[in-house]
């Protein structure tokens, strides 16, 4: 509100005023300040002649006595959507037009900014193509990380201006599409995901798949354990972020499991849904129980299932609660043949 004021206390001549937002919480100090600020505004909505015969036709909603909004202006007109059919798809076309154009401003600066924030340069930036995100700071950072790695990976003398890094237009693009791939599976509802499963054994992990997004816990909401938090950062997300670092000699390949082991409560299933929501994957938590069938050989076939389920889905972690029910020592006098198949089919996949 006082920016507002501000605002109008520069401003001279006619003022177009749009305003995306008019609800103000009800006995905050915002809205008493609204109050007491409407008087001082109330003679630039006086207009030299009246606007009856223009509003005429319209047919507006019910106005609360309430909105504090309304009495800042002498006349109101609300516009209406077209009704005929043809002229309401060239309107919704036009929005969606203008929507993008916004969308794809927005994402440009924060390119920028994360650009500068990192010294690095683009010439084509405002040619970059963005359709289809929606970048936040967190997601154009990330996206001119990926951009920068696939330049230095791919041209054997990068381009440097003035002691910064000139990126091209087609590393960023190649980034975004990146992006907008990781989101779209992300996003993928549970008809969908029954769909991509093949068989009856494929559609029992449906209901277990979350995506990053829904699982709300992050490495932040998780109080010490700094040592457990950067080994599974270098173990399970930088290999996924950076795969072209893991590609050259068996060495350097990301590990393919890895156990987290302490008493009860100490956060190992926590810690598990944090990793799944840095690295952008997808989280499917089972135990012992999930794999396990009164039907012989069903088992195996629920193990089978689990990870070619798993690599449709890709990015994905997998989260066996535990582990010690199913993974024990083969061997034994008393294991049955229908647990060692099962143990079997794990330890190959």
């Amino acid at each position: 509100v006082d920016k507002v004021q501000e605002m109008f206390d520069k401003l001279s001549g006619p003022i177009v005023m749009i305003c995306g937002q008019n609800k103000i919480e009800t006995g905050s100090k915002e809205r008493e300040k609204f109050t007491m600020v409407l008087p001082n505004f109330s003679h630039l909505a006086k207009l030299p002649f009246p606007l009856k015969g223009l509003t005429e036709g319209f047919t507006g909603r019910k106005r609360s006595e309430e909105d504090e909004m309304y009495k800042l202006f002498t006349n109101v007109i609300h516009l209406q959507p077209p009704k005929e059919e043809d002229t309401l798809k060239l309107f919704k076309k036009q929005l969606g037009e203008d929507r993008r154009i916004v969308i794809s401003r927005s994402n440009i600066n924060e390119l920028l900014k994360a650009l500068e924030e990192h010294e690095l340069l683009c010439t084509d930036l405002y040619q970059v193509n963005t359709d289809g995100v929606i970048l936040t700071k967190q997601k154009a950072e990330k996206v001119i990380g990926w951009a920068r790695n696939h330049y230095l990976a791919s041209s054997p003398e990068p381009l440097v201006k003035g002691g910064c890094l000139s990126l091209p237009r087609e590393s960023l693009e190649i980034s975004i599409e990146r992006l907008r791939k990781l989101e779209d599976n992300s996003l993928k509802p549970s008809h969908d995901l029954k769909n991509i499963a093949k068989d009856e054994y494929e559609r029992n992990f449906v209901s277990a798949v979350v995506a990053p997004r829904e699982i709300g816990v992050k490495f932040e909401d998780i109080g010490a354990l700094e040592d457990v938090k950067k080994a599974l950062h270098e173990l399970v997300i930088l290999p996924m972020r950076r795969p072209e670092l893991f590609s050259r000699g068996n060495l350097l390949r990301p590990c393919k499991g890895i156990l987290l082991f302490g008493p009860p409560g100490t956060g190992k299933t926590l810690l598990a849904k944090a990793l799944a929501t840095e690295a952008g994957a997808n989280f499917i938590s089972i135990t012992g129980s999930t794999l396990t069938s009164k039907w012989f050989g069903d088992a195996e076939k629920l193990t089978k299932a689990l990870f070619s389920f798993a690599t449709k889905l890709a990015p994905v972690i997998i989260f066996v609660d535990e582990i010690d029910s199913l993974l024990g020592a083969r061997g034994g006098s008393s294991e049955h043949e229908a647990t060692r198949r099962m143990r079997n089919e794990f330890m190959a996949a």
